[in-house]
């Protein structure tokens, strides 16, 4: 038997990228796998899980291995959690393979081949500790993750540039690691009608015309340098807004507004928190273009999220970024707030680019498909069994 463990869709994982790739990868494999029989490690049911979660466990040929641990809110522990349950409950199945989509339930059964997804090494680039690993048990976990990576049979890693990540900074022998992109779910992201972008537009009272930036207040996101140059935009744009999208914390949106009070009480910025999935789309759709320039992505979902959506891009010419936005964006170095602020008045200000932007998005996202990444993924278990 080959185990998946799937509970980042009974987490709060299941908001976030890591989320979206386990649900479209399972959705994928179930709908493919014939070859050998299939375990879901699950949790038992709750009302917060994926609706997906009940679908999966319920398909022909698909086991749920149930997993034993609190449900906690926050991922706080949750390491700890995984090494202390994930390894019961694969010893009471013995499957040949088990993939780990998620660091918390990466652990070591001797006698069972395991792979890997590696999202990002993100915590490895801190400047001057700006990145998130703040507390003691944060640091046990992730080294203890990172020693983990080391010793298990095959990483996937969700781009090339964090495959070389892997290989420049944690010695791993670039045969041990296969690159294998992600995809967004074709069925949710699309272009909207106008119908519908005037709908969601009212209900989050979003006024036309906006720029859309996609992100949490972690830093390698770039807020800092987007508001700048976006400051500077609106000294010779009277009608732009900004919208960020993102769940933030309050300690991080309080200096924010601050800083940028004139933006706010002007109208021209505004946080939106969480955006429900329904709205997301038509939110993109109606953007002028997504504002992405980050400093360190190890994919860049927003990016695939918005072509789809029909909606010009700016990104960042770094790591990850390139890859997925091939010549369908205008890349900037996200270092540099002049650049980012020419790629503001660029698309505010030129219509052919705009819809050249949107044309090339269009077929630039028909190369990442989930079947696709479960084609390779499949390939790599056959490799290995």
């Amino acid at each position: 038997m080959i185990v998946i463990d799937a509970t980042p869709l009974q987490t709060g994982h299941r908001y976030r990228g890591i989320g979206s790739y386990t649900a479209g990868l399972l959705d994928a494999i179930t709908a493919s796998h014939r070859s050998s029989p299939l375990g879901l490690l699950v949790q038992s049911p709750h009302p917060d899980d994926h609706p997906l979660v009940a679908d999966l466990v319920r398909r022909p040929g698909v086991t749920a291995v149930s997993l034993h641990r609190p449900r906690w809110r926050r991922s706080r522990l949750q390491w700890l959690w995984g090494l202390l349950t994930v390894p019961p409950a694969l010893w009471r199945i013995r499957p040949r393979l088990y993939h780990a989509v998620d660091g918390n339930g990466l652990v070591h059964v001797p006698g069972v081949t395991t792979v890997a997804t590696l999202y990002d090494l993100i915590p490895l680039h801190q400047v001057r500790g700006r990145f998130s690993l703040r507390r003691v048990d944060d640091h046990l976990g992730y080294a203890r993750y990172l020693r983990l990576l080391q010793r298990v049979d095959r990483i996937l890693a969700i781009s090339e540039a964090t495959k070389r990540d892997a290989i420049e900074r944690l010695r791993i022998p670039a045969e041990r690691i296969t690159a294998i992109p992600l995809a967004v779910d074709e069925r949710r992201f699309y272009a909207r009608s106008s119908e519908e972008i005037e709908c969601v537009l009212m209900r989050h009272a979003v006024r036309r015309p906006y720029f859309l930036h996609v992100g949490s207040s972690d830093p390698n996101k770039n807020t800092d340098n987007i508001l700048r140059a976006f400051s500077k935009f609106c000294r010779q744009r009277p009608e732009h807004a900004l919208y960020i999208a993102g769940k933030w914390p309050i300690q991080a949106l309080e200096p924010l507004r601050a800083s940028y009070a004139h933006l706010v009480e002007a109208g021209r910025l505004r946080m939106l928190d969480f955006v429900p999935d329904d709205d997301l789309p038509a939110l993109y759709s109606g953007a002028e273009a997504l504002i992405y320039p980050s400093l360190l992505e190890g994919f860049g979902l927003p990016v695939l999220e918005a072509m789809r959506c029909g909606t010009p891009v700016l990104t960042s010419s770094t790591s990850s970024l390139p890859e997925v936005a091939g010549d369908a964006a205008l890349l900037v170095n996200p270092h540099n707030v002049e650049e980012i602020l020419w790629g503001m008045q660029r698309l505010a200000d030129d219509a052919a680019l705009r819809a050249e932007l949107v044309t090339r998005g269009l077929g630039q996202v028909v190369q990442f498909t989930f079947r696709r990444t479960a084609e390779d993924t499949l390939r790599v278990y056959h490799e290995l069994l």
